[in-house]
């Protein structure tokens, strides 16, 4: 009964996923368009995917994709994402704190709650619907709600309820 239920969490998830994977991409190609070339080392050069903290660039860099990928991941992980921004606005400008502070609203408070979301209601509505079978005839009527309403009914009315 439980591997059933993750299996259609699963598949829940699964179902949710591209929206957040586009989100995800957005957020890479609008950094790596603000942010791309932008960060410069401690010796003057830009900071390439081969650069290193050594040489003065910092990890969460925008240089290439992949580099773009972790630092949104980050952020919509809320792992120390303010690293992250403080670097964005050394190399460019304060603005680029605007950029920042929107993509973790968009990605934490918005994406993924909603994937959360998503997970829950799977989860709620199979109780409800395990709930809603024992309550069900032959037929496919739910015969508890229909007798709970009938007896609040009669009950309002004064009249004893009938027995089913």
């Amino acid at each position: 009964v439980l591997f059933s239920k993750i299996v259609r969490c699963f598949v829940a998830v699964l179902k949710f996923s591209p929206v957040l994977a586009l989100t995800m991409f957005i957020f890479c190609i609008m950094g790596m368009q603000f942010f791309g070339g932008q960060f410069v080392s401690d010796d003057g050069s830009v900071c390439v995917p081969s650069s290193t903290v050594d040489d003065g660039c910092p990890r969460e860099n925008w240089s290439n994709f992949p580099n773009a990928f972790l630092v949104v991941f980050q952020v919509l992980t809320g792992d120390n994402w303010n690293v992250a921004m403080y670097d964005g606005m050394r190399f460019t400008s304060p603005w680029a704190a605007l950029f920042f502070v929107l993509m973790f609203v968009t990605l934490t408070y918005v994406m993924l709650n909603v994937f959360l979301t998503v997970i829950l209601f799977d989860f709620a509505l199979d109780l409800d619907n395990e709930h809603d079978d024992a309550t069900q005839d032959e037929n496919g009527f739910r015969v508890r709600a229909a007798r709970d309403v009938t007896n609040c009914a009669l009950c309002c009315a004064g009249k004893p309820p009938p027995d089913f």
